[in-house]
């Protein structure tokens, strides 16, 4: 009685998810004496694990998210082909599908894990990222799992191309202009048109959003209203690329608000939840001037609004304005 080693070495790469059985004949000068060829004999086989990942952010449960200060991934691994009865470890990494290296938050990977014992061969278990990512605004990131066995790596799902393991993080800027100046300065008048160009940046294509805007006050930071109401525009659109434009237009009775600065705040909306927001009162891109001016006439001699009707009169009207863009020429 005793044992002997057969020791099998060759590619396994194609052999994910599935389980070999290894039989084995015992010979002596070409007979055969013994033999052990059971296909479900637990002790003869091995497994193979395959995984495979959907990676979600918590609030949209899709693969969009918003760059705000708590982002919530949950990437749910799905296994094929584990040995019951033995505790594993998958452990995660999120990507930056851009460049290929790990996504960092206060110069640190940002990364999960869990520890699990299936009860089934095939089976899932979820893995949470929970972290800042107010500065991921217009990044990609791709989940990349492995697991592990006495840190041992099994199995590893690490695809930049693979959507189910993709979240985007859209970006959002706008261009504000007057549907008449084509720029960003405004007359008054009882019937406005702007126009607010928004440009999109790593949305998930192939979806439906909404673009939402409010006309602020620069001066107070307070929604603009007329008729105690405030002024509002949005435009709904399917993304057919990541990047974009959509044009939201205003339009509105604005002979109120005279001599006021405006400023297009602008958000966007994927299934009634905000993934994206431009709402910086100090952008001048997202401004729109409406000039106000008030005239003060004195003839020239007097200094007051009297003259004498002689041959040369001299009448300087002093032109007080308010709410003129900056840097340009008016006449």
């Amino acid at each position: 009685e005793g044992t002997v080693e057969v020791a099998f070495n060759f590619d396994a790469t194609g052999l994910q998810g599935k389980s070999v059985v290894v039989f084995e004949s015992l010979y002596y000068r070409d007979v055969e004496l013994a033999v052990h060829a059971d296909i479900k004999d637990d002790g003869q086989t091995i497994y193979f694990p395959e995984i495979g990942t959907t990676a979600k952010d918590v609030e949209t449960n899709n693969h969009i998210s918003k760059a705000d200060e708590n982002i919530t991934i949950v990437d749910i691994v799905e296994y094929k082909n584990l040995r019951p009865g033995y505790e594993y470890r998958v452990s995660g990494v999120l990507m930056n599908k851009a460049t290929g290296e790990p996504i960092k938050v206060d110069g640190k990977n940002v990364t999960a894990e869990t520890v699990f014992a299936p009860e089934t061969v095939n089976g899932s278990v979820e893995i949470v990222f929970n972290f800042n990512g107010v500065e991921l605004e217009g990044k990609t990131v791709v989940a990349f799992e492995s697991v592990s066995y006495k840190d041992i790596e099994l199995a590893v799902h690490a695809d930049l191309n693979d959507e189910e393991q993709t979240v985007y993080v859209p970006e959002i800027k706008t261009l504000a202009k007057d549907s008449e100046t084509e720029m960003g300065v405004s007359k008054a008048d009882d019937k406005i048109t702007l126009i607010d160009t928004v440009s999109y940046n790593n949305l998930m294509p192939n979806a439906e959003y909404k673009v939402i805007g409010k006309l602020m006050d620069k001066a107070t930071g307070e929604p603009i209203k007329v008729d105690d109401k405030e002024i509002t525009a949005e435009t709904v659109f399917t993304a057919e690329t990541t990047d974009g434009t959509v044009d939201v237009v205003f339009e509105f009775d604005g002979k109120a608000i005279a001599g006021k600065t405006t400023v297009v705040f602008e958000s966007l909306m994927f299934e009634d939840k905000e993934v994206a927001v431009h709402a910086d009162i100090a952008d001048d891109g997202q401004t729109v001037y409406f000039p106000e001016i008030g005239t003060t006439a004195r003839d020239s001699e007097t200094n007051v609004a009297i003259s004498n009707s002689d041959e040369t009169v001299t009448i300087v009207d002093t032109v007080r304005y308010e709410g003129l863009r900056p840097g340009l020429e008016y006449k």
